[in-house]
């Protein structure tokens, strides 16, 4: 009876030391994952950061390019040679500028595509305006005179205000994201809140291309 109570006993002690192991074990699994959780969401974070100043200096920089071609196809020569020539002059400096801040463009350009996932619904939207408004930039060189510079200026205004709705939307998709565990971010993208907002994309996808085929806003934009 003795021995039976020993082994009893001894099954006792060892069962709590198996316990304890599988709860340090535990313990430690957590500790980690929430290390690696916090890891990711900082690192979320910076990456909104970093997404965010590109563009805004993306579209700041843009905006400059696009009034410097505005102003550099609104010099007017006239017969004055030593007049002409100083313009010129200025024409030829104010040049270079333009050729740095295009370098600095299409930089900025790059980045952002590459801070975008290709994968996503928002993203591919956001990438679609992008491409789209680098080709209007493109377009700025080939313009010979005022009356071709403002229906492209229009344009590119359009498509600013258009992509900024759908940068808006993907900084509260991803907030969204970052604060929640991996089942409710599936939950919020395909059913919740975030499939609203990329509902509300699409409609207003829909309201932009609308504008921009119009040919009575198109019209509009010429006679600004």
């Amino acid at each position: 009876m003795d021995s039976l109570i020993q082994i009893i006993s001894k099954m006792h002690e060892n069962l709590a030391s198996i316990t304890t192991i599988i709860a340090a074990l535990v313990t430690g699994f957590l500790a980690v994952n929430q290390i690696r959780i916090n890891n990711i969401t900082n690192a979320r974070l910076k990456w909104l950061e970093d997404l965010k100043k590109l563009v805004t200096d993306f579209y700041s920089d843009c905006s400059v390019l696009s009034v410097n071609s505005g102003i550099l196809k609104g010099f007017d020569y006239s017969t004055d040679k030593k007049r002409d020539d100083k313009l010129r002059e200025f024409q030829h400096d104010f040049i270079k500028e333009i050729v740095g801040l295009v370098k600095k463009i299409d930089n900025k350009y790059e980045l952002i595509r590459l801070h975008l996932n290709p994968y996503e619904e928002a993203h591919i939207l956001f990438e679609k305006q992008l491409v789209d408004y680098m080709k209007l930039i493109n377009v700025l060189p080939t313009i010979k005179d005022l009356n071709e510079f403002v229906p492209i200026a229009a344009k590119m205004r359009s498509n600013t205000d258009f992509s900024m709705k759908v940068l808006r939307g993907i900084m509260k998709l991803e907030w969204e994201k970052t604060k929640h565990p991996i089942w409710y971010k599936i939950y919020y993208v395909r059913f919740g809140n975030g499939k609203k907002i990329l509902d509300q994309m699409q409609v207003d996808l829909k309201e932009f291309n609308k504008g921009e085929n119009d040919p009575r806003t198109s019209n509009n934009k010429e006679t600004k």
